[in-house]
């Protein structure tokens, strides 16, 4: 809850401002940049640099629509074809995985448990073996769950709509 306060604080502040100088903004997609930021928070602790913060939700929302449109696709041959949404979709998915994968070998390399969702799980042991996760399993676990923020991220402002 205290995450999310502090994600709150900045944002009304950054409203107070727009209302005293009259300027308009777009509160759903600020709506949609206090749900991704608290996701972050949430999952990464407060370390994340603002510009790590911006390429991913950039990413992601270039991965997500892309993807959108490939689910009715009859065959994946379009994927394997030099456009520029394929060259746009693996730009993004490599900027994923990069700030992603240096975030857990940062983490493991300062080698102590933090209190956020990668900490759990970098600290999650399998019950039968007590192995960890490897780097690969907390990647896809990490971006899963960044995936989920932003489709309800996106699901939020059409909700405001009425949509």
């Amino acid at each position: 809850a205290g995450t999310m306060i502090d994600v709150l604080k900045t944002h009304v502040a950054t409203w107070d401002r727009f209302a005293a100088s009259g300027e308009e903004f777009n509160l759903s997609l600020d709506m949609s940049y206090i749900a991704l930021e608290v996701a972050l928070r949430t999952m990464f602790g407060n370390s994340l640099p603002r510009e790590e913060a911006n390429a991913i939700s950039g990413a992601l929302h270039v991965a997500n629509e892309i993807t959108a449109k490939r689910i009715w696709e009859m065959t994946r041959i379009s994927e394997y074809l030099p456009t520029r949404e394929n060259r746009a979709y693996r730009e993004a998915a490599g900027t994923l995985d990069s700030i992603v994968n240096r975030i857990i070998k940062d983490r493991r390399k300062a080698g102590k448990s933090q209190d956020d969702l990668l900490g759990v799980l970098i600290d999650a042991r399998d019950a039968d073996t007590d192995e960890g996760m490897s780097d690969k399993q907390l990647r896809d676990e990490v971006l899963t769950l960044l995936l989920s923020v932003l489709a309800k991220r996106l699901e939020a402002p059409a909700h405001l709509r009425g949509r």
